[in-house]
Order: structure tokens, then sequence, then C-alpha cells
């Protein structure tokens, strides 16, 4: 048996024992914010009802056997439509009953008895439940915690790892990935103020006791008022849904997506100057001076903002060099076609007076975030569709936050371009 070569250290074994794990699923609000409009609605619609149809007494006069000059007299009290009415209160109830326990069961944690790292994968063991395994190339980011290390997949979901070990397995296990990403992140900020929080409470008070008005003056067979407040109701539906619609944003290794309440917008790094962090928000000074607010003051979307734009900014590492190929990979005004099928011949000649590509050297080109979207998708097509291959092509799409540039290096891992992608980013770029 020969010994392993001076300064090699021996193979890590694939599968290792990591302690035990805590699985931290996103809060999902949209089911309690749904069950709140409709209880208010319902809401407004009982009171319009009692106020339009309202209650009414009917005296009954029965004689009292016995008692000839004697009459009973009975009253009944009646109200219209008391069906609908027991019908809308039930209804808000649940309504309210399900708001309250969907918030609260919304965000759970389950702890799992086990974790490990076998292979490629993270595997979650739980006594009376299958076994979870993560893919450890689609681990969105890794931090420290108080308890050992924590995880974040693309849907939110957090891991937390009993263990110190974390960090040193996944390096090794990914040595290559890593170099070609940035932990990628997206964050949805509410709206700044509990005052303005509660705007849309007050709202709906003021609109109930409008249908409770309206109601007296549809009885009275006046329908204006109605009209009215069916107009004030939809105007209050469409800014409570822009109010409570969260801001999402969207941190890559290339920059920043802002989406939701109307806007959707990427910001490059390559046009941001600087971090500007002020009494109450969060922007993003760009190099023409103008500025673009990403959010409220937040210490996690400034931890995050912080750190995406340095790694952006440093210089690349030893045996990276971007613009290596980049007269080789430029497409100029070759047909998708010809472009595709020239690039794909560039790893395979022979001949040595021909450009022959470093399969290591397109990889880096795949995942620099600083490159131009069209040296990206080139160097993909390039590269021989390995499964490493396809897995960093992979990997490197998922860190973008510019939706055409992941969409053009997806595309470009199956041997397709994207045309239409690929020209909108290359617009932004200009």
């Amino acid at each position: 048996m020969s010994a392993a070569p001076p300064g090699d250290s021996p193979p890590s074994p694939s599968r290792v024992e990591l302690g035990t794990a805590t699985v931290t699923t996103r809060r999902s609000t949209a089911i309690a914010k749904l069950s709140l409009w409709a209880a208010g609605l319902a809401g407004m619609a009982s009171a319009f009802i009692k106020q339009a149809w309202p209650a009414y007494k009917i005296h009954i006069e029965e004689p009292i056997p016995g008692f000839k000059w004697s009459v009973y007299d009975r009253v009944v009290n009646v109200q219209p439509n008391e069906g609908l009415l027991k019908a809308l209160g039930l209804a808000t109830t649940l309504l309210v009953v399900l708001a309250v326990g969907s918030y609260l069961l919304a965000r759970k944690k389950v702890t799992y008895g086990g974790v490990r790292v076998d292979g490629d994968e993270l595997v979650l063991v739980y006594s009376d439940k299958p076994e979870r395994r993560i893919a450890i190339a689609d681990i969105v980011a890794v931090v420290d915690s108080q308890n050992g290390s924590e995880i974040e997949l693309g849907n939110g979901t957090r891991i937390g790892i009993a263990s110190d070990l974390l960090k040193g397995e996944l390096a090794k296990r990914r040595a290559k990935l890593d170099r070609l990403r940035a932990p990628r992140s997206a964050l949805e900020l509410p709206m700044n103020g509990a005052i303005t929080n509660l705007l849309p409470w007050v709202g709906w008070f003021l609109l109930l006791g409008g249908w409770q008005d309206a109601g007296q003056a549809f009885a009275r067979g006046s329908y204006f008022n109605v009209v009215l407040l069916s107009l004030l109701t939809a105007a209050w539906l469409g800014v409570t849904a822009w109010h409570w619609s969260p801001a999402r944003v969207t941190i890559g290794a290339d920059g920043v997506r802002l989406s939701g309440r109307g806007r959707a917008r990427f910001v490059s790094f390559a046009a941001v100057r600087d971090l500007e962090v002020g009494a109450s928000k969060i922007a993003l000074r760009l190099v023409d001076g103008s500025a673009v607010v990403v959010g409220r003051l937040d210490a996690t979307l400034r931890g995050r903002l912080g750190a995406a734009i340095e790694r952006y900014r440093a210089p690349a590492t030893e045996g990276q060099r971007p613009n290596e190929h980049e007269n080789v990979l430029r497409r100029g005004a070759r047909s998708p076609a010809e472009w595709r099928a020239e690039l794909q011949k560039l790893t395979h000649r022979q001949d040595y007076r021909a450009d022959v590509l470093d399969e290591e050297a397109l990889a880096n080109v795949v995942g620099d975030a600083r490159v131009d979207p069209e040296q990206r998708v080139a160097a993909a097509l390039a590269l021989p569709k390995s499964d490493e291959a396809r897995a960093r092509i992979r990997i490197a799409a998922m860190s973008s936050a510019d939706e055409d540039v992941a969409r053009a290096l997806e595309a470009a891992g199956d041997d397709e371009i994207a045309e239409v992608e690929l020209a909108r980013a290359m617009k932004r770029r200009a």
C-alpha cells in the first residue's frame, strides 16, 4: 500500500455525524391576512343589514280564559334576515380564529434527533418521520450561531446545527462550488412604524360606522350612501392590500432585486457607489448620484447588504482570471446557433494553433458576478456538461439576484440560449 504524498491530507469520510438539528420554517401571514379581510367585510355586511332591515316588535293580544275583560299582551321581537346575520356572525368568529391560529402555527420549529453529512447531501433524521435530504450545493448561506452553525435554504427555512463541525465538512465537500457563489437571501420588510400598521384598522372602524349609516339611509329609500361606501370599501381593500404586501429584497452575488408593492427593479453592485444608512431607511447611492431606497432600517438587511457589496468588490483570488478568454467567448455578429456551435468546440480542439479553453477558468467565469452576462453564458455553453459542471452552473444561477441572468445561465446549463433574457440582462449592464 503506497503512502499518501507529503502534504496531502487523507480523504475525509463520506458520512459524518453532526448531532441534532432544529428546523425553523419561514412565517407566512397570507392566510391570516386574507382571513382578517374576510372577517372585516363580514362585519361591515352585518352592520349594514341590521340597519337596512331593522328589528321590530309585534304586539299580540290574546284573551285570558276566565277573565272577560282582560287580555294577555305578548310582544314578539322579529329580526329580518336573522339566519343570514347568524351565519355572518359565525363566519366572522371562525375567520378570526383561523387568522390567529394560522399566524401562530405558520412558523414552527421541528427538532431532529440526528443530522449527518452523507456525501454531497445533508441528511436530517427524525424518529418517526422519513429522512430529509438536502443537497449541499443548494444551501444558500451558512452562518455562525450561539450553539454551532445555521444554514439557510432558498425558501427561507433555517436549520440550526448543534455542532462546530458543519462548516468544515461543507467546505471539504464544496471547495470548488463555494468559489462560485455568495450567500443569497430574500428578506421581507413590512411598512415602518407601529402607527402606520394601525391605519388599516382605523379605516375599518370608520367604514363600519359608515355602513351603519348607509343601512339607515337605505331603509329610508336613499341609495347614495351605499354606492359611496362601496367605492370607499374597494379603496380600503386596495390600500390595505398594498400596505400588507411585503417589500421583498433579494440579495445576490451580483446585486439586489427589489420587488413587491408594484415595483420590480434590479440594481447591480457595479452601479453602486456606497451604502447609505439613514435614521429610518437604508439606501444604495449609485455612481450617477441618485439613490435607491432598499427598505426600512434593519440590522439584518444592513449586514447582508454590506457583506454582499464587500464580496463583490473583493479582488479575484489567485488563479481566477475572468478576462482570460474574453475575446474567444465574445459573440460578435454570430447567430445564436453559430455562437453555440463554436463555443461547444472550444474545449475539444486539438490544434495547438487554436484556442483551447481551460475548464476551471471557464467555471470561474460562470461564477464571477462581475463579468457581463454574455461572457458568463458563453462560458457555461463552452463547459463540457459533466455532473459537476452542471452543478456549478446551477449554483451560479441561484446566486444571481438578476432573474434574467439566472434564467440565461440555467438555459446555458442545458446547452440552450435564452435570447430574450440575455438581451434584457445585457441592456441593464450597458
